[in-house]
Parts: C-alpha cells; sequence; structure tokens
C-alpha cells in the first residue's frame, strides 16, 4: 500500500520539487524512488530493532510527526541521500527531505487510520520493500515465530 500512496503522490512531489524547489525534472523519478527506498529501509530497521511500538506510535501523533525519531532519521537519512546519490545541494536536500518525508507519511498515516491498524495489519499495509519482497516475509526468516507469528 505504501508503494501506491507514494505512485499516486508522484504528480504533486513533483510539482512541488520542481516548482517550489527549483528540482530538476530528470531527478524527480530517482527523488521519488529514493524516498520509497528510505523509508522501506527505515522501517525494516526499526522492526528488526523491535521498535513496533515506535512505528505504531506514528499513527496514534499524527500531529506530531515531524518530530517523531523514526521520521526524524528518514529525513536525515533522504537528505544525505538527495545529496549524495543526485547531487543536490545539502540546504536543498534538507528542504526537500523535510517536506516530502512528512507529507508522504502523512498520507499513509491517514490511510492507515480509515482502514484501522493494528500490528499485523501495519505489515500488510507497507506492502513490498520495493524489490518485490514483504517487509513481513524478510523479518520472518530472521525471528521466525518469536514475535507471535506476526509476519506469518
Amino acid at each position: 500500500m505504501l508503494d501506491q500512496i507514494i505512485n499516486s503522490l508522484k504528480g504533486e512531489l513533483s510539482k512541488k520539487f520542481t516548482g517550489d524547489f527549483g528540482m530538476q525534472e530528470d531527478k524527480v523519478d530517482d527523488a521519488v524512488a529514493i524516498a520509497k527506498d528510505d523509508i522501506f529501509e527505515t522501517v525494516k530497521d526499526e522492526i528488526g530493532r523491535g521498535n513496533i511500538g515506535g512505528l505504531m506510535s506514528l499513527f496514534q501523533n499524527k500531529e506530531q510527526i515531524g518530530s517523531n525519531p523514526i521520521v526524524t532519521n528518514i529525513i536525515k537519512k533522504y537528505a544525505g541521500d538527495l545529496g549524495s546519490k543526485l547531487g543536490l545541494d545539502p540546504n536543498l536536500s534538507s528542504t526537500i527531505a523535510n517536506y516530502a518525508i512528512p507529507f508522504i507519511l502523512g498520507k499513509f498515516i491517514n490511510t492507515a487510520q480509515e482502514k484501522g491498524v493494528d500490528q499485523a495489519s501495519l505489515m500488510s499495509m507497507l506492502g513490498g520493500s520495493g524489490d518485490g519482497k514483504d517487509i513481513g516475509d524478510m523479518l520472518k526468516g530472521q525471528f521466525g515465530d518469536s514475535l507471535g507469528g506476526l509476519f506469518k
């Protein structure tokens, strides 16, 4: 589902990136793909650390999304990746990251809240990692049944 949300926001993000932030159009698709990858990677890392509660807190405190430590980590990672992978100026990278990550996650949280979220549905809604693997499937092998069948 996160893939679908990001794809549905691509036009809006493209307009914002190029119109408001001055990003070159040929870098927009890569910038959106990097955002998706950074979100998935950070979520996977948080799950791997057992921080399901931290992820769930995102859905309970949407108003605080910008100050959530997980979101802050994603923003920092994304800003760094925009600079290193796309060659963007650090100030531009930071501006884009501070806009895009809360925007994308806010839309995801709205959708999740509409559907009602618990730990199992969160894993389902996160869907794939961008490489065709479900986050739950990737971690099932790592944790097996130690998390009460969460990844079954």
